[in-house]
């Protein structure tokens, strides 16, 4: 007896075009957590900047000094520590699982019930397990059966 294989075929494209789809969602997860990631040392960056020139200006700009905007100074710095914070918080709200060195992608949560559909073979053919010949047909072309159903 031979299987039409067309069933299997059809959910053999789909299983791969979802394991596609979830494996471009992965990746594009893990570039966002690096984009912020790299926010958020730029904005570290940008603090320590605005700190060390504070501070080296902080002198000048006493009274009697030579310069007299440590006002704006003062908010520089506090706008560099703003724009910290907001990426830091950025990226904690990134999804959890995301914050793991990438493994192979199959062993993401979401590619697992794909990638076993993908992996899964189609049996094309059913052999009997003793020559002869068939005395009652139970089943007709064309119809379908479950698994594991006797007849």
């Amino acid at each position: 007896m031979r299987l039409d294989a067309t069933d299997a075929g059809i959910a053999l494209q789909d299983a791969e075009q979802q394991l596609a789809r979830t494996v471009r969602q992965t990746r594009t997860v893990f570039a966002n957590r690096d984009q912020l990631a790299a926010l958020v040392a730029q904005r570290r960056a940008d603090l320590d900047r605005a700190q060390a020139d504070f501070n080296r200006r902080k002198d000048l700009a006493a009274p009697g000094g030579v310069l007299g905007r440590g006002g704006a100074r003062a908010r520089c710095l506090k706008a560099a520590r703003d724009a910290l914070i907001a990426a830091q918080k950025s990226l904690a709200a990134a999804p959890p699982w995301s914050a793991a060195p990438p493994s192979p992608i199959t062993r993401r949560a979401g590619a697992l019930p794909w990638w076993s559909g993908v992996a899964r073979p189609a049996a094309h053919r059913v052999r009997a397990p003793l020559t002869g010949y068939l005395a009652r047909r139970g089943v007709q072309l064309g119809e379908r059966i479950a698994p594991g159903v006797r007849s």
